[in-house]
Order: C-alpha cells, then sequence, then structure tokens
C-alpha cells in the first residue's frame, strides 16, 4: 500500500505576473526566500496576504476591489518537505 505524505502547514509563496521569469525559476535552490510570505495550506492567498497586512479585509466595503491583483497573478508555493524513508511517497523534484 502506497504511503501519504501530509503537505499541510506552513509553505513559502510569491505571486509573480508571469512576464518576469518562468514559474520554474522559483523552486530554484539558488531563489532569494527572502522575497517569499509564509502561508498556510490548506489555505487561501488571500487570507495569508491580509495576516501579513499586504491586503485590507476584502470582505470589508470595497476592499475587494482593490485587492483585484491578487487574482491576476500566478501564485509559487514552496516547502522544502523530505518524505520519511521506506514511505512509499514520490514527489517530482519541479512541483506538484
Amino acid at each position: 500500500m502506497p504511503g501519504t505524505l501530509d503537505l499541510g502547514g506552513t509553505w513559502l509563496i510569491k505571486g509573480i505576473d508571469g512576464r518576469r521569469g518562468a514559474p520554474e525559476s522559483f523552486v530554484a535552490e539558488t531563489v532569494d526566500l527572502r522575497t517569499f510570505i509564509e502561508a498556510q495550506v490548506p489555505g487561501e492567498v488571500h487570507l495569508d496576504l491580509l495576516r501579513h497586512g499586504i491586503i485590507a479585509d476584502p470582505r470589508v466595503g470595497t476592499n475587494a476591489l482593490e485587492a483585484r491583483w491578487v487574482e491576476e497573478q500566478y501564485w509559487i508555493y514552496r516547502r522544502d518537505r523530505r518524505a520519511r524513508r521506506g514511505c512509499g511517497c514520490s514527489v517530482g523534484r519541479a512541483g506538484l
């Protein structure tokens, strides 16, 4: 029976517009992790941005309109996680 690997927890995320670098470049080992913010998985990117004070609460007034840029980004999720030896888990190096 194949093993399972819990992917929930704290991840790093970064929004990109798709014009400045291929998404693959943001999972390279040499990427500057200071340009990412912490996010919770499972979760929702708006809540993570709200938690970091990057956007105002989109559930209040017209704040959702001001946060439309969030929906126009590609969001890169990144986490270093090693599978337990012998769990039968396999994740590709390029991500999920």
